[in-house]
């Protein structure tokens, strides 16, 4: 469901900087239709593993997943949850990064400067990076699941909390790229401390 989410933040960032005259492509009726049908399908997407009882009880994690020594199931979960998303999310930075590169060799002759399209280039670097090492782990106990090396204690549990916050780092360069938010942070910052110091002061 992570990915399934940034892909939707995806898609709103590919149309609002590539095609941002069409204002029909992000309208809040056509995202509320995307989001239903996100959670309409989701449980449907693990629904051939509920029924072939390929989630099991892990002991060592406390958690019900797929377990790493389970190809089938592990290789259909990172298909459908992982590749597919990622596939689609570099599809559209990738789309977006020419669009910027093309823009900004046309405007070059305006006040446009590479910092203006360096901070949108970064953002999507950053994103797409973390996005793909945030289910590094889960590939790396796979593989040591099968070399035959004695499993690692909680690996199931280390392995989502890592997703997790790989995640969270991604909304979080998100927010920490975007100049207004950054403008926000400083006014309140400058606010409070102005305060604090007038209590003092008082």
């Amino acid at each position: 469901m992570k990915f399934f989410n940034f892909s939707i933040q995806t898609y709103h960032r590919f149309v609002l900087i590539v095609h941002s005259q069409q204002s029909s492509l992000r309208s809040i009726s056509l995202y509320k239709k995307i989001i239903f049908i996100q959670w309409l399908s989701s449980p449907f997407l693990i629904l051939p593993l509920i029924i072939n009882e390929q989630i099991v009880y892990q002991p060592g994690s406390f958690v019900c997943q797929t377990s790493f020594s389970n190809k089938i199931g592990f290789f259909y979960l990172f298909f459908v949850s992982y590749t597919i998303p990622i596939i689609f999310i570099l599809t559209l930075h990738i789309s977006i990064a020419h669009y910027l590169k093309k823009y900004w060799h046309f405007r070059r002759h305006q006040r446009l400067t590479g910092t203006d399209i360096g901070y949108p280039l970064q953002r999507l670097a950053l994103t797409t990076l973390i996005s793909i090492i945030s289910y590094l782990p889960y590939g790396v106990f796979f593989v040591i699941e099968h070399l035959r090396v004695p499993a690692f204690p909680y690996a199931q549990k280390l392995a989502m909390i890592f997703a997790a916050i790989s995640f969270a780092s991604t909304m979080t360069f998100i927010l920490g790229f975007n100049r207004s938010v950054r403008n926000s942070c400083y006014l309140i910052r400058y606010r409070t401390e102005r305060t604090i110091i007038r209590c003092i002061i008082q």
